[in-house]
């Protein structure tokens, strides 16, 4: 049986990832206020923290993408996670700063493994949400 087998599961992905870019977006505006107030900040930490703010956009979002769907966590947390990163990705590119690197790779590890977390415990969760 497929994760796309109906329209609530596409509908349910791109929620969450839509959801994902909404934090993020708010994530990384509460990081840059810190960081204006946080004096000689090393540059090499900014990589770090676009990590974490990636990570949790995508746990948070991937948790509402399988709360959404009712089933199949793991794929939904995982699909809702890779529209995210292509979402990035394309971002990057059309910007001119995008380029497959190193970084590229941890970008998706750390956005990948807390969608899967999220996913699990999203459909994992006692109600479920409705969306029409």
């Amino acid at each position: 049986m497929s994760v796309f087998n109906n329209k609530l599961s596409i509908k349910s992905i791109m929620t969450g990832a839509a959801a994902s870019v909404i934090i993020l977006a708010l994530l990384l505006f509460v990081f840059s206020g810190i960081l204006l107030f946080i004096p000689k900040t090393p540059y090499e930490a900014l990589s770090y923290i676009m990590l974490a703010a990636y990570a949790a956009a995508s746990l948070i979002g991937a948790y509402i993408a399988a709360a959404i769907s009712g089933s199949n966590g793991l794929i939904t947390g995982l699909c809702s996670s890779a529209v995210l990163f292509i979402i990035l990705l394309i971002i990057g590119f059309a910007s001119g700063s995008g380029s497959v690197s190193i970084l590229t790779v941890f970008k998706l590890i750390s956005i990948l493994i807390p969608g899967a977390i999220g996913g699990i415990k999203g459909v994992n969760r006692k109600e479920r949400i409705h969306i029409r």
